[in-house]
């Protein structure tokens, strides 16, 4: 009994010298820029939930919806057409700011 205990104590030492615990934690991404990807990410998912809402939407209806809930990062404007021409501009800006820092595409086909 005492020799199987050593044999197995002894074995299991050695997986655990030979696992590669010891070697030192090196993130495989920059968690900087990935924070700003991520942030970046989800500013695109907002400007494009506030397209897709506005387009849904009558003239009348998208004016009453900004007065109700104001997108000042997106648009100042009441006017349907110039809310989505600026929600457009906002969303090539910052898929362009999320090219150049070399994020992973997250686009949809």
């Amino acid at each position: 009994m005492n020799k199987k205990l050593t044999i197995t104590v002894t074995a299991l030492a050695m997986v655990g010298l030979l696992s590669g615990c010891n070697t030192p934690d090196v993130p495989l991404v920059n968690t900087d820029n990935t924070s700003e990807c991520v942030q970046i990410d989800k500013k695109l998912i907002k400007v494009d939930e506030f397209i897709a809402t506005i387009s849904g939407m009558t003239a009348s209806q998208a004016e009453e919806y900004i007065v109700a809930m104001p997108a000042y990062e997106i648009t100042n404007s009441a006017d349907k057409s110039r809310m989505l021409k600026d929600a457009n501009k906002r969303r090539n800006k910052l898929t362009a700011q999320h090219q150049q820092m070399g994020c992973p595409s997250t686009s949809k086909k």
